[in-house]
């Protein structure tokens, strides 16, 4: 049976679901998803040099792991310059382009998952590595300040605005005394104190978190209890933690401490082939020690996929002391060749290859397609 491009589409959303809230979808970038699929060519990144080795080769589908129109590099598609010129001449010759990274990184076969795997070889503890991020809350805290013997009425006004509750409790906020201190001007009418003497009375600081939408209606409240002409108050915005979807990096115990070099080795084996001499330049190399020996034999290893983390990134989102870090190759250095900690650096296209073979096994063990599958890099 020959398959149409829609038929590989749907079996990717199958065999590799996204979450549902998720909005990362397999990506038919060009051509017609009624397009018969006779011959199919994977590679991380589809570079314009390799395009005229794709049309010689009579692919219908190439699948990508990067997109290869970037919106933010590609706004327009000129076809007198790259990639327009390539996407015409891919079209000209009816060729579909798919890109499936973001889709197959939220159905969560990410790269450092499938390079965790790749090192270990074996049934190796694997733990995601998530940091914590901050977002703003939906919350803010509302500080009042009250003179003593008001604090009750003000607490109350508070609830009644719909503020001071936490899970299933109401009235919730904290004080501290102190001494407040001002001087009424003239015009002014007091609740304590006189115009133009400095005066100095004994005050509560009421904190309560305030929902956004209800900090009018609570400012309302208090004010209607609050003794004082002018009252003082601040409000500050909150950040809430929240743990990423995506894990940053995976921490792996290795059951047998593994040489450098031989981790080295396993990153060398997870490439592929280059189609053509200028892509085999771009990815130069596969993977190298840039610190320590290579007869090193680290046992817990912290493997990023997408991102080049530092030493310090890496020591604040691992859970206990590690022994190497094997990490993607940056334009800029996230850190030098002197860290206290071995490091791995590997070509990022490799970790994006690991992923493809996984989709490659998957469509290669499908009943219903024929066509032979090229992977490149």
């Amino acid at each position: 049976m020959v398959p149409t491009v829609q038929t590989l589409l749907r079996i990717i959303d199958a065999r590799f679901p996204a979450p549902a809230d998720s909005e990362s979808r397999v990506r038919l970038e060009m051509g017609s998803p009624r397009k018969r699929v006779r011959r199919i060519g994977m590679t991380p990144r589809l570079a314009p040099e390799a395009v005229s080795t794709v049309l010689r080769r009579g692919y219908d589908l190439i699948v990508t792991f990067h997109p290869f129109l970037e919106t933010e590099t590609a706004p327009s598609l000129r076809t007198d310059k790259e990639p327009g010129a390539s996407a015409a001449r891919l079209l000209r010759a009816g060729i579909a382009l798919v890109s499936v990274g973001r889709h197959m990184e939220s159905a969560d076969v990410t790269r450092g998952r499938r390079l965790a795997e790749f090192l270990g070889v074996g049934n190796n503890e694997i733990l995601p590595l998530r940091p914590v991020e901050t977002v703003e809350s939906s919350e803010v805290k509302f500080v009042v300040f009250v003179p003593e013997g008001h604090e009750d009425a003000v607490i109350e006004a508070i609830a009644r605005g719909g503020a001071g509750k936490i899970g299933l409790y109401s009235h919730c906020t904290f004080r501290s005394t102190g001494t407040g201190t001002y001087r009424p001007l003239e015009g002014a009418d007091p609740w304590a104190g006189k115009v133009g003497r400095l005066e100095s009375a004994p005050e509560a600081r009421l904190e309560a978190r305030v929902p956004r939408s209800a900090l009018d209606r609570v400012l309302r409240e208090v004010r209607t209890v609050h003794p004082y002409e002018e009252m003082a108050y601040d409000v500050f915005p909150l950040l809430e933690p929240r743990e990423s979807r995506q894990p940053a990096a995976h921490l792996v115990a290795l059951k047998r401490p593994t040489r450098l070099a031989t981790l080295c080795a396993r990153l060398r084996r997870a490439s592929l082939p280059p189609l053509v001499a200028t892509n085999a330049k771009k990815g130069r190399f596969a993977a190298e020690i840039l610190s320590g020996e290579p007869h090193t034999l680290p046992r817990k290893i912290v493997v990023c996929g997408d991102r080049s983390l530092s030493v310090s990134d890496v020591r604040a989102i691992a859970p206990e002391p590690i022994d190497a870090i094997v990490r993607p190759a940056a334009h800029e250095p996230a850190f030098s060749g002197e860290s206290e900690i071995p490091v791995v650096e590997f070509n990022p296209a490799v970790a994006e290859s690991a992923v493809l073979k996984d989709l490659w096994a998957v469509l290669v063990e499908e009943e219903r397609i024929a066509p032979p599958i090229d992977l490149w890099m």
